[in-house]
């Protein structure tokens, strides 16, 4: 399994929210995982472009299962 060949397939995974996104070339429906993934086949799709976006995966991500996202903000208070 191959993140390019993922990406072609619709995979993605937004870098800000660390959600996992498929969204398949005839628009029939999209799906957007928001919270830890326990499907063993979704770890893999998301270990494989995670390792290709940020070099590893499983923490504060949705490998994590303590994970919550919390909007950050870029410049201090």
């Amino acid at each position: 399994m191959k993140a390019e060949s993922l990406k072609h397939q619709g995979w993605s995974i937004c870098p800000e929210t660390r959600f996992l996104s498929y969204k398949p070339s005839d628009k029939s429906c999209d799906i957007t995982y928001v919270s830890y993934i326990e499907d063993k086949e979704l770890q893999l799709i998301y270990t494989v472009l995670g390792i290709e976006l940020w070099h590893g995966v499983g923490s504060d991500d949705l490998l994590d299962p303590n994970y919550k996202y919390s909007k950050k903000k870029d410049r201090p208070a």
